[in-house]
């Protein structure tokens, strides 16, 4: 019994530490602007990544299909938020012809 109490504990642990960096990435969102673009972007990207990803975990965990589906495709829009961040710089960027 005491590995279920530790397991809901560490499952309530991540939950929280997803929550908070998932809020940390859409309160980043709400403030790039013209103004704060540049110290906001791209760190909003990677805390809703990082969020979205302990969260999909949280899911697979608890086999909850439903959050499954939306934290895999909320990442998928985060990765190519943060690979059109990093397309400046890479080389053969697929999107802008660099």
């Amino acid at each position: 019994m005491s590995n279920l109490n530790a397991t809901e504990k560490q499952l309530k642990i991540l939950k929280w530490i997803g929550t908070i960096l998932l809020l940390a990435g859409v309160t980043l969102n709400t403030l790039n602007t013209p103004q704060w673009q540049a110290i906001v972007y791209p760190y909003n990207l990677y805390a809703s990544l990082g969020g979205s990803f302990m969260l999909l975990v949280v899911a697979r965990i608890q086999n909850d299909l439903p959050y499954m589906i939306l934290n895999m495709l909320v990442m998928v829009m985060y990765i190519a938020g943060v690979y059109n961040a990093m397309c400046p710089i890479a080389t053969n960027c697929l999107w802008c012809g660099m």
